[in-house]
C-alpha cells in the first residue's frame, strides 16, 4: 500500500468534490436550458399552426371559418389572435391594444367614389373652376 500524506489526501478528496459538484451542477444547467428551448419551440408551434389557419384580406387576419377580423400587429408582433372591434361606421375596425384602425376595401371604395363636400360656396366654386382649367388642359 502506498502511503499518501493526509494533506495530499485532502486535496484529492476536495477536488474530487469540487469535481463532483461542477458537473452536476452543469447538468442542472443542461437540464433548465432544455425546458426553455422547449417551450421556445412549443410557442413556435402553435404560432405556425394558428397562421395556418387565417388569411389575410381586406388589410386583416379573418381564419378560414370566416371568424374575424383579427388584427394583424397582434398576430405578428405578439403572437395573439386579437379580434377588432367595429367602429361606427360600417367597413372599419379598431384594435382595442394598439389605437389602430383598419378599412376594409368596400369602405375605402365608397370613400374614393364618394362626392367632395365644401363647408362654403366659395370653396366650392374654386374647386369646380380648377376642375373645369383641369378638363380643359390648362
Amino acid at each position: 500500500m502506498i502511503h499518501v500524506p493526509t494533506v495530499a489526501a485532502n486535496e484529492a478528496r476536495k477536488f474530487g468534490f469540487e469535481w463532483l459538484r461542477k458537473r452536476l451542477f452543469r447538468e442542472k444547467e443542461l437540464q433548465k436550458e432544455n425546458q426553455q428551448l422547449k417551450a421556445q419551440l412549443d410557442a413556435h408551434v402553435a404560432f405556425d399552426r394558428l397562421m395556418a389557419e387565417m388569411v389575410y384580406r381586406d388589410g386583416a387576419y379573418w381564419n378560414e371559418d370566416g371568424d374575424g377580423p383579427f388584427c394583424k400587429v397582434c398576430l405578428l408582433k405578439d403572437h395573439v389572435a386579437m379580434p377588432l372591434d367595429e367602429g361606427a361606421t360600417r367597413g372599419v375596425y379598431g384594435c382595442p391594444v394598439h389605437d389602430t384602425s383598419y378599412w376594409s376595401r368596400d369602405y375605402r371604395e365608397r370613400q374614393a367614389n364618394r362626392p367632395v363636400r365644401f363647408r362654403t360656396w366659395s370653396k366650392q366654386r374654386a374647386y369646380l373652376e380648377a376642375q373645369s382649367r383641369r378638363r380643359a388642359g390648362y
